[in-house]
């Protein structure tokens, strides 16, 4: 009996750990009425986990907590399924106060159907960390308990945050945050905390992260290692926000991008340009031909006026977006003025190239394709070089 009960219990962990918030009935925490000893008696018999929360009337926090946490729908939804709650009153329940040792409030613990105590904590936690508490009990991580011993031992935190990481991946970066901060930042990005930061801080909006681009400026020469984590987690930053094509997503992301450049030394021209150029991105995808244009001619104007490679770049991202006329005029001007201002460049050739294939004169596009070659200056070039030349000969064919 002991077994089915067991199968059918984590078998509706797995359900519940796959299904939408959305789609079980919302509804808050809901607490035993009964006695301490009866609680007991019933987890034994439905092998459900124990939740306490001892509170007191006068403590603001456990005020919160019942207010906010037991009421969120997430968490009540899963409390319900898998533990039975209980409230302690320590003004009134002095008998259970000095039982488990309460030292403040709130104090709440998470136990075995057995009543073997998995975890306990003091303090306010909101839904997400509470919640995360209770799954973690429930699918009870041995790393957890010697990290616990220790918590500032960066080798037994990895350990545990590798298969937290497993249960919970979206909770792992605010679980690495609460570990770094237990360490000044400048160690953050030094043996043995760089890698655990590299590993799990994934997100620009993170506090470690904008502390790490704070003090960049402060660690120069800014080492490799950084501008290369900076850097990507810009680009992965820059996929996310262009596929959801938010544009309060764009605007937010607009500060982080020149703030990262800015700390890194890499900010050559004003913020606006930055931010502009990020808008034109954002038109092109949405297939705005005449805001595109608009904001590229700008940039051009104000800002890139002797930049061969920027003329050479609008052009072809109009003449691979947009099948307008106005748009196929504009980046033939811009291919031209490419060429004009560096004609022994990759570059413009390849503009004009393009240019020519998409005009459909494939003799001349055959050409220009043959000059960008020559001054392709690495692989990402020679490959683009290539990839254009398949698609020339191919309609020659």
């Amino acid at each position: 009996m002991r077994h089915s009960i067991s199968f059918l219990f984590f078998s509706a962990l797995s359900f519940l750990l796959c299904v939408s918030p959305s789609s079980l009935k919302a509804e808050p925490v809901r607490f035993f009425e009964g006695s301490f000893e009866d609680l007991q008696k019933e987890a034994k018999t439905t092998q459900k986990y124990i939740f306490i929360d001892f509170y007191t009337d006068w403590c603001r926090p456990c005020l919160m907590m019942q207010q906010s946490t037991f009421k969120d729908d997430s968490v009540g939804n899963f409390m319900n399924t898998f533990f039975l709650s209980f409230k302690v009153n320590c003004e009134k329940d002095t008998l259970l106060k000095k039982k488990f040792n309460v030292p403040t409030y709130p104090y709440w613990i998470f136990m075995t159907p057995e009543g073997k105590i998995q975890y306990q904590y003091t303090g306010y936690a909101d839904a997400l960390f509470f919640l995360n508490r209770a799954k973690e009990t429930i699918s009870f991580n041995p790393h957890r308990y010697r990290y616990s011993l220790d918590p500032q031992n960066p080798v037994l935190f990895k350990a545990y945050l590798n298969e937290f990481a497993r249960v919970f991946p979206d909770s792992a970066q605010k679980e690495t945050e609460i570990f770094l901060n237990r360490f000044p930042a400048e160690e953050w990005v030094k043996t043995p905390l760089w890698e655990i930061t590299q590993n799990y801080i994934k997100k620009p909006e993170s506090p470690v992260f904008q502390m790490i681009i704070l003090k960049a400026k402060t660690l120069l020469p800014i080492q490799p290692e950084i501008r290369a984590f900076a850097l990507t987690m810009l680009s992965e930053e820059h996929i996310r926000v262009f596929k959801s094509m938010n544009h309060d997503a764009l605007q937010s992301y607009k500060n982080t991008y020149v703030s990262v450049l800015n700390s890194l030394g890499l900010l050559k021209h004003p913020k606006q340009a930055y931010e502009d150029e990020l808008e034109a991105e954002f038109a092109m995808r949405q297939k705005n031909e005449s805001l595109f244009l608009a904001i590229s001619q700008s940039l051009l104007n104000d800002y890139f006026s002797g930049s061969a490679e920027k003329y050479a770049d609008y052009s072809v991202m109009a003449i691979q977006t947009f099948s307008g006329e106005n748009a196929f005029q504009v980046a033939h001007e811009w291919a031209k003025k490419a060429e004009t201002l560096e004609p022994l460049a990759m570059k413009p050739q390849y503009a004009l190239a393009y240019y020519k294939y998409r005009a459909k004169e494939y003799a001349s596009a055959l050409r220009y394709i043959e000059k960008a070659r020559i001054y392709a200056l690495d692989i990402p070039q020679k490959n683009s070089v290539d990839e254009l030349e398949r698609k020339i000969k191919s309609k020659i064919k």
